[in-house]
């Protein structure tokens, strides 16, 4: 889980600062996060420089 949250923030970042995108990611059925706790906890996994409100 480590390296898959370290892209989602790395990503992340990338779109909002380099390209001035708004990020955002759910859950979804049938993907890596297919339930709400999954993506809770990515968000509380997430490095705290990296501002939530880009998921």
């Amino acid at each position: 889980m480590d390296a898959f949250r370290d892209r989602i923030a790395t990503i992340a970042k990338m779109g909002s600062e380099e390209y001035g995108l708004t990020v955002g990611i759910h859950a979804h059925a049938a993907g890596f996060m297919d339930f709400e706790p999954e993506l809770d906890r990515l968000l509380n996994e997430v490095d705290e420089s990296t501002p939530e409100d880009l998921f």
